[in-house]
């Protein structure tokens, strides 16, 4: 009796330690959260690069997704490749078995390993951290295994397509069989105890080619150009707002006048007697110029002009005018009146040496060199002429230095006024009615 309730208890403890053993093994490690869909092509290792690899047969892959799982403490013997294996679970649909193309990890999309590695070592790919999984062989003829050395890693397996498949497929994997559904799109998947999944998988985006990303470049830089062409736009529509308004060109913002044949002329007459209606206002403005009242000064010269004077005076009120804008700042201004003085038809050396020597001077400044060297021509002209007489023959400096001063600040507006120009027709153009 004793003997036979020995007997019964050692087989109860063989018993239970097998039952146990079994439990560990199936629990060391899970395959869960499982999906198949069908993909044209992978991304395979080449060793320097990922490479897209399509099927010779032109009918795609199976792409298993899952996300492996090691217990803590316990290990995942290396696996045989020609071991993973898909198959379709429905007996009537004819498909062959097919082992594993290729296997790899999701990271971002899925990516494989080599699937013929070279060499023993084989092929090794890190998936974060100190996760990894590779793929290597004992010896030069020996099969491949796949090692995971990791907790918990996003698994690919490729399978070449074969023709006939079935909506529902079974996974070898491990020595253990696990239910997976087919879609076009991915779908909820079925575990291996045959409950629906949460859906996990990370959105597998396609690596871009040279030729988009040279695309995406160049648009982010034509992005990049006009964001840097508005702020500049809104810098200068600022700028331009802010300037003192005796800069503002006064010919319509179509720039300073030019010098023409009639400016460059070589005779001249005297001055003669000044007998005209305007002769107080001419007076008074020279009494308002000697007070440096230039404003005043001006105002008084143009109501001598409306009421007229002698062609001599009135060219030498024009001069006048030019020398008050100059000395108010006015650049535009003083371009239009001494230009006035040089058109009259009797254009004395006292009213036409002041304007020639100031003009040569504003349109060096403003780069219109064509014109500086026509006015420096009649200037030296003129101070041929009036050797005898007791005239200054060149500006001070200080007074040079004032106008070019002034002239640069003519000219940067002058810019700003045409992107404002281009600005209002470009503006016009497509708010044209059809």
């Amino acid at each position: 009796m004793a003997s036979s309730a020995l007997i019964l208890a050692g087989f109860s403890i063989a018993v239970w330690s097998q039952l146990a053993a079994s439990q560990t093994a199936v629990d060391a490690w899970t395959l869960e959260r499982l999906q198949v869909q069908s993909v044209p092509a992978i991304w395979i290792d080449d060793g320097s690069d990922f490479v897209r690899e399509s099927p010779s047969s032109g009918d795609g892959f199976l792409q298993v997704q899952g996300r492996l799982q090691v217990r803590e403490g316990a290990r995942l013997d290396p696996i045989l490749l020609a071991e993973i294996r898909l198959r379709t679970a429905d007996s009537a649909v004819k498909a062959r078995v097919e082992s594993a193309f290729a296997v790899g990890a999701s990271i971002v999309m899925c990516r494989y390993l080599p699937r013929d590695p070279q060499g023993w070592g084989g092929a090794r790919m890190a998936v974060s951290g100190e996760r990894s999984i590779a793929l290597s062989r004992a010896s030069a003829a020996a099969p491949l295994k796949l090692s995971i050395e990791a907790a918990s890693v996003d698994l690919c397996i490729a399978f070449a397509r074969s023709a006939k498949v079935g909506e529902v497929l079974l996974l070898e994997f491990g020595g253990r069989s696990f239910t997976v559904q087919l879609a076009d799109k991915p779908t909820t998947p079925v575990t291996a105890e045959g409950h629906i999944a949460a859906s996990f998988l990370p959105l597998a985006w396609p690596i871009p080619s040279r030729r988009t990303v040279w695309i995406a470049a160049a648009g982010l830089l034509a992005l990049g150009l006009g964001l840097f062409a508005s702020w500049r736009w809104r810098v200068r529509r600022q700028r331009l707002a802010a300037i003192d308004p005796r800069f503002l060109p006064g010919n319509g913002a179509s720039g300073p006048r030019r010098v023409s044949a009639e400016h460059c002329r070589t005779n001249f007459v005297p001055v003669g007697v000044n007998a005209g209606p305007g002769k107080a206002d001419f007076a008074a403005a020279l009494r308002e110029i000697q007070g440096e009242r230039f404003r005043e000064a001006d105002a008084l010269l143009a109501q001598a002009i409306s009421k007229g004077l002698p062609a001599t005076f009135e060219c030498g009120a024009w001069s006048l005018r030019g020398q008050a804008a100059i000395a108010l700042g006015n650049i535009d201004a003083a371009i239009d009146c001494f230009l006035k003085t040089l058109e009259g038809p009797a254009v004395t050396t006292q009213a036409a040496l002041p304007a020639v020597l100031h003009l040569a001077v504003i349109y060096r400044e403003l780069g219109m060199r064509s014109d500086a060297k026509r006015m420096e021509a009649v200037a030296k002209r003129l101070a041929e002429a009036v050797k005898g007489f007791d005239l200054e023959l060149a500006l001070a400096p200080e007074m040079v230095k004032r106008i070019r001063n002034d002239a640069r600040a003519y000219r940067q507006t002058l810019r700003m006024s045409a992107w404002s120009r281009l600005s209002t027709r470009v503006t016009g153009v497509f708010k044209r009615s059809p």
